[in-house]
């Protein structure tokens, strides 16, 4: 903070001129009366972008900002189309309180505030507040006061008396590594435990505003790095082998995309684990980019849960790739890095935020056939999730990328299906089979919006065709009603004629409702002897009131309808076995059946002349 206070002072006084800086210029630095800026390659966003080019011109004075682009794919989007960034909306930052980490870090300043109850307060925390709760008193943060009358609020009781202070604001991991100047003994910096052993390591070169430094040794136990100040022409770059293992579970964070409407598809978000191997690092000179030494490393292995978002890739495409003569796993991280290189054209993100699953080239495990993007923050800040609804603009924008691309190479160019932060240099790449993979991904997304709105309307269909059928069979039996029916004998037991109206609707509601669930969840191959018996006693039901009403054939009726009553609990059965939430919402559909059953048997019982001309008539038809 005092480096900084003294550019500002020296940049106010004349004796500075220009401040080379990373994005960190965009806060905590008080410059206002630049003239010009000078944007080397886009930062990650159009908020920074447009932040950056604020610091000059302020005051009304004229002022010039300068992009200069990189060879990447964003930087090559928009040279191509300038509109694009002059014309684009500031992003919307994604924040998640929901975090584990987050939440912990939250609620224990929270307790050293005031006293906090998941009772009342759970409202304001969401529902990871228990959990949190019973994390911070098993690390002794949090506890209950001896002296309070309410024995669940809890109150702060660590160490510091001020536990903020000891919270970063740019760092979700609390556990940090302190980089310390061997000459004088000052923390340079603090970075985070799970990417710390990125920057330093026995050899390391580590770079501090604009300064070189030779990391010197590196304690595990103190998680102290201690680097001297060195002129080096070379940087140096870790191997490592990174494992991204879906475990699957709830999605913590829930998808917000803005008022936008995105095609649907399959993918996913779910919890995963990712876990760092370090292989060692390379020695690079900084003119040439050339690999010039190799040094193994031994360092422990870093995992953290997060989220990923991912898609699977159709089986077919790995034969299209086969008929192709193409390797198919350097078309699957092709297509990765291809993916990863356009969402911050929808999102606020950078390298820092989101990674791509990369293909190690000795790695000979098999590969989930898939296309995965993961959260690099521990604990995952819900970008991810913020992806997933996305993905099939994110495919075809991918496509786009690599087929408008003019490089020639198969390993294509940072301007397609490279990408500057690959953990393995871009190895194992294949622009060509990428857009195989692409595509068939692709038409797979587009036969699964066509399923889906077959499923939509098959959904429609099958609620219609009962309700249809019986209002426009109690229209023609209107009149057999009214002149007929109410002059039978009838028990007292028998609800009001106005209840068989709702009942029957909101039965044929749900028995429309229960076989769409089951066509849904296997259709007619999976499902024919459940369905064929939805269909033999949806017949049986309709020809009921012909029979009873209109034929005024008490004893037939009574027939179909004990036969209606047998197939509705066959088709329960089936239906449960088939989806036990089709077979439940066919219960109340059983129950009433019986009902009118037993209805239809007394009626049918307690009006015997009825039955006896009936079986006269048809005696004498027969002779």
């Amino acid at each position: 903070m005092q480096e900084r206070r003294e550019i500002e002072a020296a940049l106010h006084d004349g004796d500075l001129w220009a401040v080379a800086a990373t994005n960190a210029l965009e806060l905590g630095v008080d410059v206002g009366s630049l003239d010009v800026t000078l944007h080397l390659g886009f930062p990650g966003s159009v908020a920074s972008l447009w932040q950056q080019a604020g610091r000059a011109g302020r005051r009304e004075q004229p002022s010039t900002s300068i992009y200069i682009a990189f060879d990447g794919p964003l930087d090559q989007f928009f040279m191509k189309q300038p509109h694009k960034l002059f014309g684009r909306p500031i992003e919307c930052a994604q924040v998640d309180a929901n975090n584990p980490q987050l939440l912990e870090q939250h609620v224990c300043c929270a307790c050293a505030e005031m006293p906090v109850t998941q009772e009342e307060d759970g409202c304001y925390f969401g529902p990871g507040l228990s959990v949190a709760m019973d994390s911070l008193v098993a690390q002794g943060l949090v506890s209950r006061h001896p002296h309070t009358t309410n024995v669940r609020a809890l109150f702060y009781s660590g160490a510091q008396d001020v536990p903020a202070a000891a919270i970063s604001l740019r760092a979700i991991d609390p556990e940090r590594y302190a980089i310390v100047n061997e000459e004088d003994g000052d923390v340079i910096e603090e970075i985070e435990e799970s990417k710390a052993f990125y920057e330093v390591y026995d050899g390391a070169v580590y770079m501090f505003q604009g300064r070189t430094y030779l990391c010197k040794k590196l304690d595990l136990g103190s998680k102290v790095a201690m680097v001297r100040a060195a002129d080096l022409k070379y940087y140096t770059k870790t191997r490592d082998f990174t494992d991204v293992h879906v475990v699957g579970g709830r999605s913590a964070y829930p998808a917000r995309v803005g008022n936008e409407q995105y095609p649907s598809t399959t993918a996913c978000c779910d919890a995963a684990i990712v876990t760092v191997r370090w292989l060692g690092f390379h020695r690079i000179w900084q003119g040439s980019g050339e690999v010039f030494d190799s040094i193994d490393l031994f360092l422990p292995d870093v995992q953290f849960g997060t989220q990923a978002a991912y898609i699977r890739v159709p089986r077919a495409a790995r034969q299209r790739v086969k008929d192709a003569g193409l390797p198919f796993r350097d078309g699957l991280h092709a297509a990765s890095h291809a993916l990863l290189n356009v969402v911050p054209l929808y999102m606020m993100c950078n390298a820092t935020d989101m990674a791509a699953e990369c293909d190690n080239p000795y790695d000979t495990r098999f590969r989930p056939e898939r296309l995965l993007l993961y959260d690099k923050h521990p604990g995952g800040i819900g970008i991810a999730a913020q992806a997933t609804p996305l993905f099939s603009v994110l495919l075809e924008k991918a496509l786009q990328l690599i087929e408008n691309c003019d490089c020639k190479p198969a390993s294509g160019c940072p301007g397609c299906v490279q990408h500057t932060d690959c953990g393995e240099y871009n190895a194992v790449l294949n622009k060509f089979s990428a857009i195989i993979v692409l595509q068939c991904t692709l038409e797979a997304e587009a036969q699964h919006r066509e399923r889906l709105h077959l499923q939509q309307q098959m959904q429609v269909v099958a609620i219609a065709v009962p309700l249809v059928s019986s209002t426009l069979l109690s229209r023609n039996i209107q009149t057999d009603v009214k002149n007929w029916y109410q002059y039978l004998r009838q028990p007292s037991w028998k609800p009001p004629r106005w209840v068989f109206g709702v009942v029957w609707p909101i039965l044929y509601t749900l028995m429309g409702t229960a076989s769409w669930l089951v066509w849904h969840n296997g259709g007619w191959q999976r499902h024919s002897a459940a369905l064929t018996m939805y269909a033999i006693q949806l017949a049986l039901n309709l020809s009921w009131p012909p029979l009873f009403f209109s034929g005024h054939k008490l004893g037939m009726a009574l027939a179909d309808s004990t036969a209606l009553l047998l197939s509705v609990a066959a088709t329960t059965q089936l239906f449960w076995d088939a989806e036990p939430a089709a077979g439940k919402l066919l219960l109340p559909y059983l129950a009433w059946t019986a009902y009118a059953t037993v209805l239809n048997g007394w009626i049918w019982n307690k009006n015997p002349k009825l039955n006896l001309r009936m079986a006269v008539f048809w005696l004498s038809h027969a002779s």
